[in-house]
C-alpha cells in the first residue's frame, strides 16, 4: 500500500492552514446580503503589504488580482485544491480580456475601467489611514504592482517572508502602459506553458501609494488596503480579525447582484481542537474549514447531525523538514539513517489513530512531491524498493540500518513545531523513533515566523515541520535547489539542481509533468524529508447557515476572499 510522501517544510509553514470554503447551498437557494461569518484561522501575522498574498492568504480579503478562479467553468477535470492553474482554468477578474501573442512573448492586457480602490472611510475609519482614497485603478497601477515585486524600473525589488516573486515569475521580462487601461505584459520565453504559469501567480494589485508609507505604517493593519470585497476594520494579533464589507466594491455576481454578500466576517484564532469544537456547535465558529483542524470522528460525533454538512478531501502529510549539512548531529546527514527513521515509523498506525483512511487511487499517488491531485504526480514507474522505504514499518530493518551506519547506540535531534499544527502525530512518531534508539525533541514555537526563523538558520541545530503535496509549481526552485531561499534542509544536491532546471526549462505541460516525476524519484531517494502520517483527510465542517453559489466546492486559501465575496448566511 503507497502513502503520501512530506513536503517541504518551508512551503507548508505560512501555507500549512487551508481555507477550504465548501458551500452547500441548493441551486434554487438565492444569495442573501447582509450578516456576520465567523471562523477559525490558524496563523496571523502583523505583514500586510499585497505582495504576500500568497502565503498570507488574507491579504486576498481586501485585494484583487487580475485573474482568479473560474467558477464558471467545467470543474469536472481539475481539482481546485490547489493554486496551480492553468489558462484554461483562469477568468478574468480586474482583467476584462487579454490577447496572447502568437509566438507567446507578449500578452496585452485589458482591464476593467470600474475598479476602485477602497475608500476606508466609508466605514469609518479615521482619513489618516485611507490611502488610496477610492481612486480608480488604471493600467499604470498594474505595471507598477508587477515592477514593484520583480525590481523593474530601478525598483528594489519586494523581499517579503517565503515570496520570491523575481523566481516565480522569471519569464516576465518588462510591463508597459499601453493606455489608461491596457497594459501589455512582455516575456523572455516563447511558449504557452510560460504564459500559463505566468497567469496562475497571485499577483494582488497596489498603487505607488503603498510605498509613500513607512516601514512602521506597513506593518499597521490599519492601513491594509487594495480594491477587494472586505475591508480590515479591527485587528489583534493571534485573536481576531474583523473585515466589513467594502461599500464600493467593484464586482457583482451572474445575475448582477452586488458582491460582496456579508456585512462582516470575524476569523478567531484558537489553539486546541476542543475549543474549536465548542465554539462550532455552540454557534459561535460558523466554520471549522482550514488543515490544522484535525478534529476527530470520535469529536465530530457529538456535533449534532442537523446543525452541519461537512466536505472531505486529501491534503500534505505532516513530516519533518530534517536539516543537514550544518547540523551538529552527523547522523541526520547520512541518507541511509533517514531511510531507517522511516522504516521506525508505522505509518498506517498513525494514520488509523487519527482516524485518516485512503482508497487506493490516492494511495497510487501519495509519495510525491506535488499534490495527490496534480498530473505533476505519478509514482508509476518508481522502484519497488524506493516506495516500500516509505511505507514499510520495519524497526527490526531500522535498527540494523543504524548499527552498520554506526548509530547502534542512536542519537538525539531537536525538531521545532507550530503550536497549529498536528502536534500529537509527531509525538507518535517520537515514541516510535524511541524504540530504535532515536530521541526526537518536539519543541512548539508560539507563531509561524519564530519556527521560520530557526528553518532559515544553518547553523540552528533544529529540524522543523514539513510536509508533502507541493501544489505551487514556481515553489520548487524555493524549497529544493541548494540555492533556494526556502531550502530549510540546507541541502546542497547537485543531482537535484540539475532536475530542478530541467523542470523550470520545461516549454509543455508533458514536458514538465516528465520532469516532475524525474525530480520526485530523486528528491524521494534521498529522504530529506521525514513522514509522520499519511497524507491527511481533511475534514471541512460547515454550519447549515452558511451557503453560497456554485453548490459545493472545496478549495484552498489561496481563493480565500474571492469565495467569501460570494458567501452568504442565513
Amino acid at each position: 500500500m503507497k502513502k503520501t510522501l512530506p513536503r517541504l517544510a518551508s512551503l507548508i509553514l505560512a501555507v500549512a492552514m487551508v481555507l477550504s470554503l465548501a458551500t452547500a447551498a441548493a441551486a434554487a437557494d438565492e444569495p442573501k446580503s447582509g450578516g456576520t461569518l465567523t471562523t477559525y484561522w490558524s496563523e496571523f501575522y502583523n505583514e500586510f503589504d499585497p505582495s504576500v498574498n500568497d502565503n498570507r492568504n488574507f491579504v486576498t480579503f481586501y485585494t484583487d488580482m487580475l485573474w482568479n478562479v473560474d467558477w464558471e467553468g467545467d470543474r469536472t477535470d481539475y481539482n481546485f485544491n490547489t493554486s496551480y492553474l492553468d489558462g484554461d482554468h483562469v477568468a478574468g477578474q480586474v482583467a476584462e480580456s487579454w490577447e496572447i501573442a502568437p509566438d507567446f512573448t507578449s500578452m496585452t492586457v485589458k482591464i476593467r475601467d470600474d475598479v476602485t480602490f477602497q475608500d476606508k472611510t466609508a466605514v469609518g475609519i479615521d482619513a489618516q489611514y485611507d490611502v488610496y482614497g477610492g481612486r480608480g485603478v488604471t493600467a499604470s497601477d498594474i505595471k507598477y504592482t508587477y515592477d514593484r515585486i520583480m525590481g523593474f524600473e530601478g525598483m528594489e525589488p519586494v523581499q517579503m517572508d517565503q515570496t520570491d516573486w523575481p523566481t516565480n515569475l522569471a519569464m516576465l521580462d518588462s510591463v508597459e502602459v499601453v493606455d489608461d487601461y491596457t497594459v501589455k505584459f512582455n516575456f523572455n520565453t516563447d511558449n504557452a506553458l510560460s504564459v500559463s504559469n505566468f497567469m496562475s501567480q497571485l499577483i494582488s494589485i497596489c498603487g505607488p501609494e503603498w510605498d509613500e508609507l513607512s516601514a512602521e505604517q506597513k506593518a499597521d493593519w490599519h492601513y491594509a488596503a487594495g480594491t477587494g470585497p472586505f475591508i480590515l476594520k479591527d485587528y489583534v494579533n493571534d485573536n481576531t480579525m474583523t473585515f466589513v464589507k467594502n461599500p464600493g466594491y467593484w464586482d457583482t455576481d451572474p445575475d448582477g447582484n452586488q458582491l460582496p454578500y456579508l456585512d462582516e466576517i470575524k476569523l478567531v484564532s484558537m489553539r486546541d481542537t476542543a475549543t474549536m469544537l465548542s465554539g462550532f456547535i455552540s454557534g459561535e465558529l460558523d466554520i471549522l474549514a482550514a488543515n490544522n483542524i484535525l478534529i476527530d470522528l470520535d469529536q465530530a460525533s457529538t456535533i449534532p447531525a442537523d446543525m452541519y454538512y461537512a466536505v472531505n478531501y486529501v491534503g500534505d502529510s505532516p513530516a519533518v523538514c530534517i536539516k543537514i549539512g550544518n547540523n551538529p548531529v552527523p547522523a541526520l546527514d547520512n541518507a541511509r539513517v533517514r531511510e531507517a527513521m522511516q522504516y521506525a515509523i508505522p505509518l498506517e498506525d498513525i494514520s488509523a489513530y487519527k482516524g485518516f483512511t485512503y482508497g487506493d487511487d490516492v494511495s497510487e499517488k501519495a509519495i510525491s512531491l506535488f499534490l495527490p491531485a496534480l498530473p505533476l504526480s505519478d509514482i508509476s514507474g518508481w522502484p519497488e524498493e524506493l516506495v516500500a522505504s516509505y511505507t514499510t514499518y520495519d524497526p527490526e530493518l531500522a535498527k540494523q540500518i543504524l548499527e552498520e551506519e554506526g548509530y547502534g547506540d542512536g542519537f538525539e535531534f531537536d525538531v521545532y513545531l507550530f503550536q497549529a499544527q498536528p502536534i500529537d502525530s509527531f509525538q507518535l512518531a517520537a515514541e516510535f523513533l524511541a524504540q530504535v534508539g532515536i530521541t526526537m525533541n518536539i519543541i512548539v514555537c508560539s507563531t509561524p515566523p519564530e519556527m521560520t526563523a530557526h528553518g532559515g538558520d544553518a547553523d540552528d541545530p533544529a529540524s522543523m515541520y514539513g510536509s508533502s503535496g507541493m501544489d505551487r509549481i514556481s515553489a520548487v526552485p524555493m524549497v529544493i535547489r541548494s540555492d533556494g531561499f526556502m531550502n530549510n534542509n540546507h541541502q546542497h544536491d547537485d543531482e537535484i539542481d540539475a532536475l530542478c532546471d530541467a523542470f523550470a526549462a520545461a516549454t509543455t505541460l508533458e514536458e514538465q509533468i516528465e520532469a516532475a516525476k524525474a525530480l520526485d524519484q530523486a528528491y524521494m531517494a534521498g529522504h530529506y524529508l521525514l513522514l509522520v502520517s499519511y497524507g491527511q483527510q481533511w475534514t471541512c465542517y460547515y454550519n447549515n447557515r452558511v451557503h453560497g453559489l456554485h453548490g459545493e466546492l472545496t478549495t484552498k486559501n489561496y481563493w480565500a476572499g474571492y469565495m467569501f465575496a460570494r458567501t452568504w448566511v442565513e
